[in-house]
């Protein structure tokens, strides 16, 4: 990272920039504490699931409602590449979204909330605003799913007009709100094989798969999902959603090492890191 940050070092970010992120990162310090990530592997229970990843926590339940009294989110360049064409009007309501996903491939899941949130503002009649919303689960902690089990009760009361695409995700993400991440594996392998030429469908399967791998078996149940990322990969190889979750696949394998090049350039490729790394430290001097 310090590499990375040395070669942008004449790129400061304007005042209102470093203001923003700074204070969005007092913010969360003060809810969630520092969540870091990390490429060690460790020792499991039995069941020998695999710890959670950057940017996640089991440990804190993150209150939405004060999320929703924050400050006004912002328009963001540089966080991915990701799109999805949702059926709204409003074209600002298809930018939040999309800064939506791609935060979620950057696994900063409060933003992404606060970004369906304006969807949601803009276009209140918008099915995916409240599918993005109920994708933010994994992210926060906490035994309450009221927030999410709503969100997608409202995407699927919307879903007059909208496309098999849309529908088949809503319906993917239900059993994931109902069922948890380990239930939703076969919903979201069914998810890919229906849309294989859809990157954002596999990037989210992806990830599900991921998160149920071992950590105890040397990465062979990881096989399948290594597998699965690296054909994506090859027809969207610059995705950084894919690339991201194709790091953490890696994780808890022997040969690692193989994606240690990757996983340095991930920040410079989806910019979320580093801004807020940067941000963090022109803020503490700037603000």
């Amino acid at each position: 990272m310090n590499v990375l940050l040395s070669a942008h070092q004449s790129k400061e970010l304007p005042q209102q920039t470093r203001r923003y992120y700074f204070l969005l990162f007092l913010y969360s310090f003060l809810l969630t504490g520092f969540v870091s990530c990390t490429t060690e592997t460790r020792k499991e229970t039995s069941t020998a699931q695999a710890p959670p990843l950057c940017g996640q926590s089991s440990a804190v339940n993150v209150s939405t409602l004060s999320l929703d009294t924050l400050f006004k989110p912002i328009l963001r360049e540089g966080l991915g590449d990701s799109h999805l064409s949702i059926s709204t009007r409003n074209q600002e309501a298809q930018q939040w979204f999309d800064q939506g996903i791609n935060l979620l491939h950057d696994f900063w899941h409060i933003e992404a909330y606060r970004a369906f949130r304006q969807v949601i503002r803009l276009d209140s009649t918008c099915a995916m605003g409240y599918w993005g919303v109920a994708m933010c689960q994994p992210g926060f902690g906490g035994n309450d799913t009221s927030v999410w089990r709503n969100a997608i009760a409202q995407a699927k009361a919307r879903q007059q007009g909208i496309t098999d695409l849309e529908k088949a995700l809503i319906e993917a993400t239900e059993v994931l709100v109902l069922q948890g991440i380990h239930g939703a594996a076969p919903a979201f392998k069914a998810l890919a094989a229906r849309f294989p030429n859809e990157p954002e469908v596999l990037a989210f399967a992806a990830i599900i798969f991921r998160q149920n791998v071992r950590t105890d078996d040397g990465g062979k149940s990881s096989d399948e999902v290594k597998a699965f990322l690296e054909r994506s990969m090859a027809r969207f190889p610059h995705h950084t959603g894919l690339q991201h979750y194709y790091v953490h696949v890696m994780e808890v394998r022997p040969d690692f090492k193989k994606v240690a090049a990757l996983a340095e350039r991930m920040p410079a490729h989806a910019g979320t890191y580093l801004l807020f790394t940067r941000a963090i430290r022109q803020g503490c001097f700037g603000v």
